[in-house]
């Protein structure tokens, strides 16, 4: 395909003014920058099933027992800030989202839960909303940093901090006020993942240098993908970070290190891999920096580790039986074409032959760890590195449809279990679909 007929792509797909009509002359990499772009719509497709029960693993249940974390209170924070408890944020946040399927709703009049009151709905609603002019000061706000008018498709979107709207004029005053929801999934976002950039907000400046709440979130993300890893495949097939002595110094495994006959998978999680610039504005050099921090980073890590297993470094010795490697990186964040363009970014220092990753964001991992029930993850890690249509280069999710094609099967036994029972704790029956309006 040549850069005409590529632009001419993007010109039918889009009809938009995009970035790249106008760079790609400027930009050899102009496709590159277009899909970092077009990657966060996938953001909108996702499945939301699992962000319940990882916030609730998180913040709630796995959070106080890491000792890196114990400085870090978040749910405290979250009631200073908001007013309300963990529990009442996310209740209310899954009734609204189921209620505003139709582009609005009105308050509830009553609630048949123990955590509904009106105060802690009152509380909710401000949070949540903002009006027109609020709305608009922030869109105009976000446009002034862009770096030029084809960029105002992707900018910053106010609804991701307000995703409730209340408007200057009421329809009926009688029947209540309405406030409008634009995106449902907005509205549920807000609840879940936002509830990471409120906690890391509210932190900012509290210290030189690092923010202290991403430092003890990425102590706490590295144990709750311990957690699912132990889960799915036994806890004694998981080994957790290591030390061990290389020279004269005490040097540190990757963070998990799976065992599965000899075979094994080395783990290196990370809360990011993409900032917002690389991943909204496509600035492709900001990607390149961001991948080598993240990714490269990791790798290199990988490498360590599993270089000193082959040497049978004293401290990890009982793992020199394992003679197939296959080395995978997590995040935290949302991460699309990880395997393909993203993943050339990262080896770019390593030379004429650099190790090879599989890269995933946190969602798509947690269904393929619900996959191993039938085989070991380093099996089915290997089958996607060597499948002969290119699969290797496939992000998780995408792999996993053309896997099971019509018959996709996604779930996480341990996972679902805990959603049921976030809902059976709040005694709610399903979607709190039971309540007056």
């Amino acid at each position: 395909m040549t850069d005409d007929e590529f632009v001419e792509l993007v010109r039918m797909f889009y009809d938009l003014d995009e970035p790249l009509l106008s760079n790609l002359g400027e930009d050899e990499k102009g496709a590159v920058s277009f899909l970092l772009r077009t990657g966060r719509q996938f953001d909108f497709q996702g499945e939301l099933r699992h962000q319940l029960p990882r916030a609730v693993l998180l913040l709630r249940d796995i959070w106080p027992r890491v000792k890196q974390a114990a400085t870090i209170s978040p749910l405290d924070d979250l009631e200073r800030i908001i007013g309300l408890t963990f529990d009442q944020l996310l209740f209310f946040g899954w009734a609204y989202a189921g209620a505003s399927a139709s582009g609005f709703f009105r308050p509830y009049t009553e609630g048949p839960a123990p955590l509904f009151s009106i105060a802690a709905q009152d509380a909710f609603l401000r949070w949540i909303s903002a009006d027109y002019s609020t709305i608009r000061q922030l869109a105009e706000d976000a446009k002034k940093i862009l770096p030029n008018e084809s960029f105002d498709p992707f900018r910053f979107n106010p609804l991701t901090i307000f995703p409730a709207i209340r408007p200057d004029q009421q329809p009926d005053p009688r029947n209540g006020p309405v406030y409008l929801v634009p995106s449902q999934r907005l509205l549920f976002e807000r609840v879940h993942r936002g509830l990471y950039h409120v906690l890391a907000d509210h932190h900012r400046g509290a210290s030189e240098g690092e923010n202290p709440f991403r430092v003890a979130f990425g102590f706490v993300f590295q144990e709750y993908v311990g957690e699912l890893l132990r889960r799915a495949l036994g806890a004694d097939h998981v080994i957790a970070e290591r030390t061990y002595r290389e020279g004269r110094s005490d040097v540190q495994t990757v963070d998990w290190i799976v065992v599965e006959g000899d075979r094994g998978v080395l783990v290196e999680v990370k809360q990011s891999a993409l900032s917002l610039p690389a991943k909204t504005l496509g600035d492709l050099t900001r990607a390149r920096a961001d991948a080598k921090k993240s990714l490269a980073k990791a790798m290199r890590q990988i490498e360590r580790t599993k270089h000193a297993i082959q040497r049978k470094t004293p401290g990890l010795e009982d793992l020199a039986h394992i003679s197939e490697f296959e080395h995978l990186v997590v995040t935290y964040d949302s991460l699309y074409w990880a395997n393909a363009f993203l993943r050339d970014l990262a080896i770019e220092e390593f030379g004429a032959d650099p190790p090879h990753i599989h890269a995933s964001a946190i969602e798509d991992i947690e269904y393929v760890l619900g996959r191993c029930t039938d085989e070991g993850l380093a099996g089915l890690l290997r089958r996607k590195r060597t499948g002969p249509n290119g699969e290797d280069h496939m992000d998780f999710d995408d792999w996993l449809c053309h896997e099971d094609g019509e018959h996709a099967r996604r779930e996480n036994p341990f996972l679902s279990e805990r959603y049921h029972k976030v809902f059976r704790d709040w005694g709610v029956p399903g979607h709190a679909n039971a309540w007056k309006v």
